[in-house]
């Protein structure tokens, strides 16, 4: 079971949606950091919401390692991250990525600080003994700013 988010406007950081990024000896994805402001409480309700639906999938009791990130306190250095919250999202597929107007975009370059609007899923996953809740990137569009 999948839970789809569709977030407010948010910043893009560390962005890979047009050609695929491989950390390591991992698989090539498609990829970014979403940068969510902690005002924007439509998008916050709807990602705990989706969280307690996935944890529903593992005891409770059972460590879940957790998707949503305060950039507070785990990037208080970098002023994108200050008084948001963030997440990773990826694929394997290649995002869908519009413009303002919702018109396709093949390519553009994207920096960090983007805003953007994102859908993404959360889904639940057990690996190599790591249990927890993941974010499935799906679409962007994109707003403005730091492009």
């Amino acid at each position: 079971m999948n839970t789809k988010i569709i977030t407010g406007i948010v910043k893009l950081a560390h962005v890979h949606i047009f050609e695929p990024y491989a950390i390591e000896d991992y698989e090539p994805r498609y990829s970014t950091t979403v940068i969510i402001p902690k005002t924007d409480s439509g998008t916050l309700k709807a990602i705990d919401s989706a969280i307690a639906q996935r944890k529903i999938v593992f005891s409770n009791k059972e460590y879940i390692i957790t998707i949503l990130r305060d950039g507070d306190l785990e990037r208080p250095e970098d002023p994108l991250y200050k008084g948001c919250y963030f997440l990773n999202a990826n694929s394997k597929n290649r995002p869908g990525v519009v413009d303002h107007d919702v018109r396709d975009i093949d390519f553009v370059e994207v920096k960090n600080g983007c805003y953007a609007k994102v859908s993404f899923n959360l889904y639940s996953y057990n690996s190599n003994g790591n249990k927890g809740i993941a974010a499935g990137l799906n679409n962007i569009q994109l707003i403005g700013g730091a492009m």
